[in-house]
């Protein structure tokens, strides 16, 4: 049995994180925008945006959505 996760945002980037890894980024990308509206002072759902919108070819939406996730105080690792 799969423990369920008490911060709903941490479900949905798992969760969108688990669609990508099964090349499924438009899955994913539907879950990172929930996680964004949920949490829009958060970065790590628009920095998972980011890549899923990458992912997709999305290059210019992908640049600008990992912009203000730095805005926010992301790093890059």
């Amino acid at each position: 049995m799969t423990p369920i996760d008490p911060d709903p945002l941490d479900a949905l980037i798992k969760r969108g994180q688990a669609l990508e890894a099964a090349r499924d980024p438009e899955g994913a990308l539907a879950l990172y925008d929930e996680a964004a509206r949920l949490a829009p002072e958060q970065s790590r759902p628009l920095l998972n945006r980011g890549n899923a919108l990458t992912a997709l070819g999305r290059y210019a939406e992908a640049e600008a959505t990992l912009q203000q996730a730095y805005a926010l105080g992301a790093t890059a690792s």
